[in-house]
């Protein structure tokens, strides 16, 4: 069978490809000597590299197993062939081995066809690709055409059927109660045919009526959060299906620790290398509730502006007079602040807090010195620290640290993003 589409998902099942089976049981009954040789060497080969008991071993071609990694149950899918012609099979089997069901479906006329790109959609739904091989009876041309596939796994009925006409789709991308169905940029590079839309359909294959054009699909370690919503890995942001960010971490790379959504609020924790943080967005109101600093767990963070007064967590007022940044063009970059602390209160002496710089990868420059209290009524004003760091890495925020922040305090983490 020829492909218009990539074929890297096939496995290509030949006798020699296996190794020898241990014993295992089950085997077909003989027919003749020949054929029982045949079938049955087939037949343990297949069984010792996927578990399944299947019928008519020596006929299938292509294969490609899949695992419900909830009930265990395994399908195979590929083709087998039938009257001399290739044909689309699916198949599906107890954890034990035993066939559920089957099905064999052999198109009409001089054409082949295979069963490609499965993926399970939920408990009792699976879509792939009917890829059919087109032989003119007079020539040798070919074309590949493809047909979206729904399967109802409980009943092994294939319950809808989507056809492309001469467009060839390769890529099936499940969500929650929807899917999509596209070509990748290597697809289209490689094959003319490769249809440029993106669908998106219900898990029964009803076509959704969404804005498809600007619809950003979801890379392979980004997290799907609902089916409009999903959490990018780089940079570390929670994106929509439709292409807008919703919330861009101020790091390039993160990992997803662990998400809820409860009464339309995504909470979110993900570390940043050793650091934790959380974010909680409101997926109805669109916006964003809390967005802490790395480690706290519980503040917002607030991106200060440069002059302006703040209250912090430990009830010093504060205010950044400026940044200044410098290169000395040998490999070395100077981040020069200045800063004032005011402790406004009447009610005792609050040490002073320190910055830190940060860069997009999580890892933090720390102020050091001596540092003393601040009385009622008391400052230090116009500090000057100077940080360094290689010219090489990019720092992209300052914060304040409170060295006594006070217990339940609401005040924010306060930040001042670097000049560019």
């Amino acid at each position: 069978m020829k492909f218009g589409i990539t074929k890297l998902v096939i496995l290509i099942l030949t006798v020699s490809f296996f190794a020898c089976s241990s014993g295992k049981k089950d085997e077909p009954e003989p027919t003749n000597s020949t054929d029982f040789v045949d079938e049955q060497k087939k037949y343990e080969e297949i069984y010792e590299y996927t578990g399944c008991k299947v019928k008519d071993a020596r006929s299938i071609v292509y294969l490609k197993k899949t695992t419900d990694t909830v009930s265990n149950e395994i399908y195979l899918h590929g083709s087998r062939t039938k009257d001399s012609k290739e044909i689309f099979w699916v198949s599906k089997y107890k954890p034990d081995g035993d066939l559920i069901w089957e099905i064999n479906h052999k198109m009409d006329g001089n054409h082949e066809s295979t069963a490609m790109f499965f993926n399970i959609l939920d408990a009792e739904t699976a879509a792939m690709m009917y890829v059919t091989d087109r032989t003119s009876a007079l020539s040798s041309q070919y074309t590949t055409e493809t047909k979206l596939i729904i399967v109802n796994t409980k009943e092994g009925k294939i319950s809808k059927s989507i056809d492309y006409g001469t467009t060839t789709y390769a890529t099936i991308k499940p969500l929650i109660n929807t899917f999509l169905v596209y070509n990748t940029e290597l697809e289209k590079g490689v094959n003319s045919r490769a249809g440029g839309d993106v669908f998106v359909y219900d898990n029964k294959g009803n076509k959704m009526n969404y804005p498809t054009s600007s619809i950003r699909i979801p890379e392979r370690d980004d997290v799907i959060v609902n089916d409009t919503l999903f959490i990018s890995q780089k940079p570390f942001s929670i994106v929509s299906l439709f292409g807008a960010k919703k919330w861009i971490s101020d790091y390039q790379l993160g990992k997803v620790i662990a998400y809820t959504v409860k009464d339309d609020v995504l909470d979110l924790q993900y570390a940043i290398g050793n650091q934790r943080d959380i974010v909680q967005y409101d997926l109805k109101a669109n916006k964003l509730i809390i967005d802490s600093s790395p480690g706290s767990g519980n503040q917002n963070v607030v991106y200060a502006e440069i002059g302006k007064q703040y209250a912090a967590a430990d009830d010093l007022d504060i205010v950044l007079h400026k940044i200044e940044l410098s290169d000395n063009d040998k490999g070395t970059k100077y981040y020069k602040i200045q800063y004032s602390l005011y402790n406004n209160t009447t009610t005792g002496k609050i040490t002073e807090g320190t910055f830190k710089i940060v860069n997009q990868n999580g890892k933090e420059i720390q102020q050091y010195g001596f540092f003393s209290y601040i009385f009622p009524g008391e400052s230090v004003t116009n500090r000057v620290y100077e940080f360094k760091e290689l010219s090489t890495e990019k720092m992209i925020y300052i914060q304040y640290q409170p060295s006594d922040a006070v217990p339940g305090s609401t005040k924010p983490i306060l930040r001042w993003k670097i000049p560019s």
